[in-house]
């Protein structure tokens, strides 16, 4: 099912653009959240419909809200219904990744005889409708997100950190027991969190992959390379990083011939093809 706010219907349908029924409303707040340390994700909607009828008829057990989710890069589509007016679902590492597309509905799980709603428009006057089961009663207008994968993994090893000793524009490498530090100016680390914040669940977010974790990623494969393994092997982050060049086929920490720069952007699941052209959306 594609939103259409022209699109239509046998019957009324309470959907963004469409006068069908007056002065009530079908909402959904939906998050999505990736969980820390690990590439799975968790997806809540909150649910909001004002309409009487429509209500009655999921308290009878005859109408249900739910999410269709579609994901193009795994292909991946499923549907996450509810009775509660909440949804959740936590996606495992690689159900979903790159662009995803969530749409909430509202349907009807039975037929239903004879509906009729006092919130439909004046146009609507003294009729009903056979609902069919299956039929959409609302929608709401679906919402796009940007899952990227290899943030979750390369967060496992590194971490962001402010530090006044470092000079304005620069950055500073720590390589601390729990995950590698990167450190910056205090006005530097606000202003990169701000960025990242705001780019993270969309395309954009190869520009951080590329600028940052890209040459951070390069400095810490040469450093292992070329350390004594003794000195940093017992590091949570040097755990990761073993374990991450394993599952991208690369070669293992100490590799004389390894081309680290290929490494890398293995690692980062090739940020470049991900970032989009200007003037495109």
């Amino acid at each position: 099912m594609i939103f259409d706010g022209a699109k239509s219907f046998p019957h009324p349908v309470l959907r963004p653009g469409s006068s069908d029924y007056e002065k009530v409303e079908f909402q959904v707040t939906i998050e999505v959240d990736s969980i820390k340390g690990t590439t799975a994700v968790r997806t809540t909607a909150e649910f909001t419909l004002s309409d009487r009828d429509l209500l009655k008829l999921i308290d009878r057990g005859v109408a249900r809200n739910l999410l269709v989710v579609k994901c193009p890069e795994t292909n991946f589509r499923q549907i996450i219904a509810t009775v509660d007016g909440r949804a959740e679902r936590v996606f495992s590492d690689g159900e979903i990744a790159g662009n995803i597309e969530i749409t909430p509905f509202c349907v009807a799980t039975r037929s239903i005889a004879a509906f009729r709603a006092t919130s439909w428009n004046v146009d609507y006057d003294g009729r009903s409708f056979d609902i069919p089961e299956g039929a959409v009663l609302a929608m709401d207008a679906p919402e796009k997100y940007w899952i990227d994968r290899a943030d979750a993994h390369i967060g496992s090893i590194f971490e962001f950190k402010s530090d006044a000793r470092i000079p304005r524009g620069q950055w500073f490498c720590e390589l601390t027991d729990r995950r590698v530090a990167l450190k910056m100016q205090p006005t530097d680390y606000r202003r990169f969190r701000s960025a990242r914040d705001r780019v993270r669940s969309t395309p954009d977010g190869a520009y951080l992959m590329n600028g940052i974790y890209l040459p951070a990623l390069l400095y810490l494969l040469d450093v292992v390379d070329t350390a004594d393994p003794e000195e940093l092997s017992s590091k949570r982050w040097y755990r990761s990083l073993e374990a991450r060049l394993r599952e991208c086929r690369c070669p293992p920490i100490g590799s004389e011939s390894a081309d680290r720069l290929r490494d890398a952007q293995t690692i980062l699941e090739n940020p470049f093809p991900r970032m989009p052209m200007f003037g495109e959306e």
